[in-house]
């Protein structure tokens, strides 16, 4: 679960940097949308710029993913079943909710 936690913490980090560079930004810097946002801060401060503070991220989302599948793999037995034995809808949606 934390694996899969950092992956996609990895994926959408840049999106999530460059939303928050456009959302900041005062001087008009990336007003041409996101694509234009990520290139230009590629361009203008390197590729890794994209990923910085990526680090303190996947510290946090690890552990926090990891406990919610750990939780929701607890609670898959206990779930509502239908006739054939698969877990109800209700079911998942409940233990997805307690699992975070």
């Amino acid at each position: 679960g934390g694996l899969a936690g950092a992956i996609a913490q990895l994926l959408t980090y840049p999106l999530d940097m460059v939303r928050a560079r456009i959302s900041t930004d005062m001087a008009g810097r990336y007003h041409n949308g996101i694509v234009a946002a990520i290139v230009t801060v590629a361009r203008d401060e390197g590729p890794a710029a994209l990923f910085r503070g990526l680090l303190p991220s996947l510290i946090g989302i690890v552990p926090y993913v990891g406990i919610d599948f750990a939780v929701y793999d607890t609670l898959r037995p206990h779930m509502p079943r239908n006739e054939r034995g698969e877990p109800t809808v209700v079911g998942k949606l409940c233990a997805g909710g307690f699992a975070g």
